[in-house]
This record gives structure tokens, sequence and C-alpha cells, in this order.
């Protein structure tokens, strides 16, 4: 008996929880739930778009006698009864009232109205029953740009508004100087090899002229010929390939002029002296000259006593010298074209790998992979100058045309434009990004306006200088840019990624 008393008092239970349970304050758009109405029948009602059931709808039956001189009321208030009345005895026509005790006022008979009883939500926990209409929306809410605006926008008289200046367009706020979508203004789309520059879409190294492949690695260096008819590029060795590592390009035909064969073992540098005919490839334990215009090995090596990890050209031509990083963490200051007495600067914590001379010859930046920073003075080569406020790890050095700013790539995605003379930071370059990846190249262009970077997120961006603004991003890289050059009178940006040599310009 007791077990039958268990059971039925379980049965019980789950057809109150179906009908009644908890799972009443939220519904499924659409469906068709029920409701307990005055006359204690039940009526329908619908789950709205936002997931609350709305508005109870109940068939009425009004008051089926009326007393003479008065008016039946009808009570469309809501009720406070939130249980329904289950009887099989039928429904009485007597008329409910907000008293719990019925009229005993005769009634005539009418037709049957339908009777929309609204529930008051409340603030309170109402154990499953129904959560009610919710509360109206406030007028200042329903703008258009309501209920928000794109990334950095916000809603001002019914529109989105910028804070910074730029356009909103398309949900989301436009720097219409650079925003190839919505060039100059929203909607202004430029074409697929046209980059937006100062709000005008043009051909802004965003042209793909060429590709070629070297190697079966990767493309290490790539460097242009002072008069920029010409550009070499060195790919790295790697077991088993028997491809040529060095090639060199006629830059106004874009042929391949000539291929040296001998084999350089991890190619640290790569120069073509002020004469446009040596060339400097530093790799191993030493940096080899070859003649451009013959296959001959012109004067001798340069053999600085250790293994080679850096060189810049002193762009004086005159001064006829290149200094070259030593891993026995000294610097070797070497003849370029011609042999020259060699000096040695020496006292580095860390292997000297970065390197690169100011536009006058008279300063050098030396980087060792410690994360220290040294400016030279080239007449006495005492040390006039040390950088500390480096954030990163260093990873590459260039000086603009005027000298006044070096470019000081990291590895954690940013670019500082340091002011030696004042030890200042003028600017710094991060692109913001889930990972830090490497800045293997950063040089400035010719009218020191922009800033071109090769990055090891397989891209190449420009940056405008007068407001730190990204111009353009050129991608289809399918490696990272780990070598990169523009020619020196900007009319050519040439990018090494993987085996691939790209050639980037206006037709």
């Amino acid at each position: 008996m007791n077990m039958f008393r268990l059971g039925l008092l379980t049965c019980v239970l789950a057809f109150v929880f179906v009908h009644c349970g908890v799972s009443q304050n939220t519904c499924t758009p659409g469906n068709i739930g029920y409701c307990p109405c005055p006359d204690g029948s039940q009526g329908k009602r619908t789950c709205q778009g936002n997931g609350i059931f709305g508005a109870c709808y109940c068939q009425v039956t009004p008051p089926n006698t009326r007393t003479p001189g008065k008016e039946a009321s009808h009570n469309t208030e809501p009720t406070t009864t939130t249980e329904p009345t289950t009887t099989t005895e039928p429904t009485t026509t007597t008329e409910k009232s907000t008293n719990t005790e019925p009229s005993a006022e005769p009634t005539q008979t009418e037709p049957a109205k339908e009777v929309v009883v609204t529930q008051e939500p409340s603030a309170e926990p109402n154990n499953g029953q129904d959560a009610g209409v919710p509360e109206p929306v406030k007028e200042e809410e329903n703008k258009p740009c309501s209920p928000t605006c794109g990334k950095g926008a916000t809603c001002q008289s019914g529109s989105c508004v910028c804070s910074d200046g730029k356009e909103y367009c398309q949900n989301y706020c436009s720097d219409t100087r650079y925003d190839p979508h919505h060039c100059g203004s929203c909607g202004k789309a430029c074409k697929t090899d046209q980059a937006c520059v100062d709000q005008v879409c043009q051909c802004f190294y965003s042209k793909l002229l060429q590709t070629d492949e070297l190697g079966c690695h990767f493309i290490g260096h790539i460097a242009f010929s002072p008069d920029a008819k010409l550009v070499a590029a060195v790919h790295y060795n790697s077991w088993g390939c028997n491809k040529t590592p060095v090639g060199v390009w006629n830059v106004k035909t874009k042929k391949l002029i000539k291929t040296i064969d001998k084999s350089v073992r991890s190619p640290a540098s790569l120069h073509i002296a002020h004469d446009n005919d040596t060339l400097l490839v530093g790799g191993h334990v030493a940096v080899e000259r070859f003649s451009l215009t013959d296959k001959t090995i012109k004067n001798k090596h340069i053999y600085p006593g250790g293994l080679v990890i850096g060189a810049a050209l002193n762009p004086i031509a005159s001064a006829d010298q290149i200094a070259i990083g030593v891993k026995k963490q000294y610097v070797m200051i070497a003849g370029a074209a011609a042999n020259a007495k060699t000096t040695k600067l020496q006292g580095f914590k860390g292997h000297p790998f970065l390197l690169a001379y100011r536009p006058d010859g008279k300063r050098l930046a030396v980087a060792s992979d410690q994360n220290e920073l040294w400016i030279y003075d080239t007449s006495t080569w005492k040390v006039v100058k040390k950088y500390t406020k480096n954030t990163g790890t260093l990873s590459s050095l260039s000086y603009n045309k005027k000298g006044d700013t070096l470019a000081i790539g990291q590895t954690n995605s940013s670019v500082v434009l340091w002011k030696p003379d004042t030890d200042t930071i003028e600017r710094t370059i991060k692109v913001p990004s889930t990972f830090d990846y490497r800045v293997y190249h950063a040089v400035f262009s010719k009218d020191g306006k922009y800033l071109f970077s090769a990055w090891g997120d397989r891209t190449v961006k420009i940056h405008d200088l007068t407001n730190g603004q990204q111009v353009h991003v050129i991608g289809n890289h399918r490696d990272e840019v780990r070598a990169f050059a523009v020619s020196p009178d900007d009319k050519v940006l040439l990018s090494g990624a993987g085996k691939y040599l790209r050639w980037w310009g206006c037709p």
C-alpha cells in the first residue's frame, strides 16, 4: 500500500511539474502556453521573441443577468491568483470581482468576449510562475543606432558617432584616409591592386609585378646597388639543395642577369659596394667578395677571425668601409671593395649581430643579442650614446635619411623610433595581435614620410610617420618575410618569404 501511495504521489508531482513547473519563466519563441483566467478557466499565451510569455488571453463569460438600473463591470485588472482552479462542476454564471465572494445579483446572458489578462512582472523570484510581460523599453533607447554601435562608436542623437574623428561606415569606425573599402568617403572602394593613401585610391606598392624563385629553403637577404640598377638576393642553403644560392637582377627589366654558384654557408649579410660591381656576402667565417661583371673573386675575402653574424656598409662611398659583427664579441671595420687596415671594437656584452651606419657615416649603431645598443663615433670609435629604453628583444636597426632617428625593430610586434641626440622616443609603432611577431626589417622611405617593415606574420606593413597610422599592408606571403628591401629611388619594393622573391610597385 505504501508503495502504491508513493507511486501515485510521484505521478501527481510529475503532472504538476509539467503543467506548472519551473520552466515557465522562459520559453521558446512562438510556443503556446496556458495560464489561469479570472473565472477559473485556462487561457492561452504566446511566447514572445525575448523568450518570455506574453499576455494571457481568456474566454470570459459575461454576466447573464443585468440588475435594473446598474451596469455590470468587467474586471480587466491583473488577477492575483496564479494557480488554476480545477473543478468538475460547471462554471457559475456569477461575475468574479476582486473580492473572493461571488456576487449574488442576477445577470443576463451576453455573447462571450475575448479578454486580455495581463500580469505585472515581479522583481522577486516567483518559483517557476509566469514572469509576465517585460517592462516597456525606454523611449531614448529606441533610437536608429540602438541597441549598440560598432567598435569605437557611440550612439548620439540617433546616429553612431566615432569619437576619434573617423567616419562610421558599415558598422565600424573607418579612417577614410587609408581604408581601401571607404577611401575618402563611406562606400568608395579601391580596386584590388590599389591602396588608399591620403584619401585617394592609387598604386602604392600594391601591385605584384613579378615573382621569382631562388634556392630551396628561404631567402635571407636582399640588397640594391647604390645606383638602383641592380638587386641581389641570397638564400639559406639546406642539405641536398643544389640550386643557385645567389641571384642578381636588372631592376628595370626584372631579368635575372647573373648567378653565383659558390655556396655561402649561413649568409648573415648582403651588400653591393659603391662601385656597383663588388658583391659582399657575409657568412660563416668570412665576408666573400664577388665581381658582378665577371665570375672572378675580387681581391681577397675578409676573414675577421670568427663567425660573421652581421654587417653594415658605410653609406659614404669614399670611406669604402664595411663593419662586420663577429660572434667573438667584437666588431671589425674593414675595406669593402679593397683591402684596408682593420679596426676592432671590443667590450661588448653579447654578440654584435645588428649594425647600421648613419647616412653621413659619422655614427655606427651596434646592437647585441643581450639587448644592448651602442652608438659609436666613427672618427674616434668611442661610445657616444647607449640605448636603454628597449621593451623587447631587438631585431633590426635602420637610420632615416636625416640621421636623427633610428628605427629599432623588436620581437614583440613593435618598432621604436628613437632620437639618439636627445635620447627620446619619438613614437612606438605597435600592431595589436594575439601573438608577438618579430620585425625582421624596418626602413624609412626616401622622403622620411613612411616606414616600411617586414614582419613574422607574413606581411609587409607601411606606416605614415606623421601620425603613426598604418597606410597599407602587403600580404600574399606564405611564409615569414625574412628578407626585405626598398630601392634607393623608392619605386620598387622587394620581399623575400620562403624561396620566393616578390616585386611590388606600379606598372
